[in-house]
């Protein structure tokens, strides 16, 4: 037995009525879309940005940072070596967040010359 559920309607303002209970309600808004062709070393160096580890690694040596020095400033009674550790620690994180931050920016800046190479191309 063939599936006969009646087709939808539109109403004036453009929205398209369900003619049953399980149909989606779809609103058509007018815009433009923009299509570039791109090849796929292109579309790898976009996505590469987009998955790179620098990022999650600065946001791990801010965090470890930030966690360090706190404790730096705010504990009084740390033991001469502990507090050498913490010192160290401090430091190596402030080098790895300068390391990572570095080449965050290289990686966003790669990417953005690259999707305004796209832009600039003539569109065919």
């Amino acid at each position: 037995m063939p599936d006969t559920q009646p087709e939808p309607s539109e109403s004036s303002d453009g929205v398209i009525l369900p003619s049953s209970p399980s149909f989606v309600t779809f609103i058509t808004v007018p815009r433009e879309i923009e299509i570039y062709a791109i090849t796929q070393p292109e579309l790898d160096t976009l996505v590469s940005f987009y998955n790179s580890v620098h990022i999650v690694l600065f946001g791990l040596a801010v965090g470890a940072l930030i966690a360090f020095g706190i404790t730096l400033i705010t504990v009084d009674d740390l033991g001469v070596r502990i507090q050498a550790a913490f010192i160290a620690l401090t430091a190596v994180s402030a080098m790895s967040t300068l390391y990572f931050m570095s080449r965050t920016i290289l990686d966003l800046r790669t990417a953005t010359k690259r999707i305004n190479d796209i832009r600039k191309r003539p569109v065919r």
